[in-house]
C-alpha cells in the first residue's frame, strides 16, 4: 500500500496531466494541505472536474473519495450533481437518497433529488421530495418554484 506522500504524488501526477502549470501548482499545494487525507483530496479533484464540466472524471473522483469515506454527505451531493449533469437522472436521485440517509433534515438534498426525478419523468415522487424540502425550509424558493411548475403540468406525472 502506498504511503500518504506516494499517494499524494500519484494523485498530483494524474490530475495535473490534463492541467495547466497553474493547476499543477494548486494540486501540489492541495496534496500538502490535506496532509494525507486522501478522501478530501479526491473530493477536491472531483470538484475541479465538475467545475470544468468534465463529468465522467468528476464522478470517478467522487466515487473514489466515497470508497474511503462513505459518510461524507457533501461528496454524495456533489456526486449526485455530477450524475445529473451527465444526464443520469436515476443515478443522481439514488445518490441524493444516500445523502438523505445520512442527513434526513437537509432541505437542499430533497430539492436536488426532486430536480433529478423531474428530469427522469417521475414528477409524483419529485413533488413528495419538494414538499419535504419545504417543510424543512419554507423559504426555499427554488423548491417552491419547482413544485409550482410540476403541479401546473400534471400530464407529466408518472404512474
Amino acid at each position: 500500500m502506498p504511503t500518504n506522500n506516494e499517494l499524494n504524488f500519484n494523485m498530483w501526477e494524474a490530475l495535473s496531466a490534463k492541467g495547466t502549470p497553474d493547476d499543477k501548482y494548486l494540486l501540489n499545494a492541495s496534496a500538502i494541505w490535506f496532509q494525507g487525507d486522501e478522501a478530501a483530496l479526491l473530493k477536491q479533484a472531483g470538484i475541479k472536474y465538475l467545475q470544468q464540466k468534465e463529468y465522467d472524471d468528476a464522478v470517478g473522483f467522487f466515487l473514489k473519495s466515497l470508497l474511503i469515506n462513505n459518510k461524507d454527505i457533501e461528496t454524495y451531493n456533489l456526486l449526485g450533481m455530477a450524475f445529473h449533469e451527465k444526464g443520469q437522472f436515476t443515478e443522481a436521485a439514488l445518490t441524493f437518497n444516500k445523502a438523505l440517509d445520512l442527513s434526513p433534515k437537509t432541505a437542499a438534498l430533497y430539492a436536488n433529488k426532486a430536480a433529478a426525478l423531474i428530469k427522469a419523468g417521475d414528477t409524483k415522487t419529485a413533488a413528495i421530495a419538494l414538499r419535504e424540502a419545504l417543510l424543512l425550509d419554507p423559504a426555499n424558493t427554488a423548491a417552491r418554484q419547482m413544485l409550482k411548475e410540476i403541479e401546473v403540468t400534471p400530464a407529466r406525472q408518472s404512474h
